[in-house]
């Protein structure tokens, strides 16, 4: 990559084109019939099966979604669904345990997975919230501010989505 300024400008241009073409599903072709978007589809795949209250494909599209955008961004490789589906795979095998353990009766305050990414997402409200609270004081924010503010309503939607799920594992 050219470290000029010409060079510069010329290779964000062809990432933006990159990413035009992934998002529009692989066609270069401008004359071409517009194809649904990608992530279109998996946003309304996840929401049938919100309506369905089928939490684990939700959580599978969510993460669908998010590859996909990080693929987009070009901030994800080629094995990154590879790498999604073992951690899947991770996942599957720490739910189950927690299942058998939350039957039995244990002493101790450890969280369950689903309690403790409530917590994660929990702090990343509290984030945003301070990022709004800087963005109204008229400070400049950085691009990681502005994408972090772009995805407080899916953060809500999972917090909502999880809470329903304990709440019903509670009862």
């Amino acid at each position: 990559m050219s470290d000029s300024k010409s060079g510069k400008k010329n290779a964000k241009r062809s990432a933006a084109r990159a990413k035009k073409r992934f998002l529009d599903g692989g066609t270069g072709d401008a004359g071409a019939a517009p194809k649904r978007n990608r992530l279109d589809e998996l946003k309304e795949e996840m929401e049938d099966a919100k309506q369905r209250k089928d939490f684990a494909a939700v959580q599978q599209l969510r993460e669908q979604i998010w590859l996909l955008r990080d693929q987009a961004a070009g901030s994800v490789g080629e094995g990154a669904e590879l790498a999604l589906q073992r951690e899947r795979e991770v996942a599957a095998t720490k739910v189950a345990s927690l299942s058998a353990a939350s039957s039995q009766s244990s002493v101790g305050s450890t969280l369950s997975e689903p309690e403790k990414r409530l917590r994660a997402l929990n702090r990343k409200l509290r984030q945003i919230d301070s990022i709004k609270e800087q963005k109204a004081a008229g400070k400049k924010l950085e691009e990681g501010q502005l994408q972090k503010l772009a995805t407080e309503s899916e953060i809500k939607e999972e917090v909502r989505d999880i809470e329903e799920a304990l709440s019903k594992i509670r009862l």
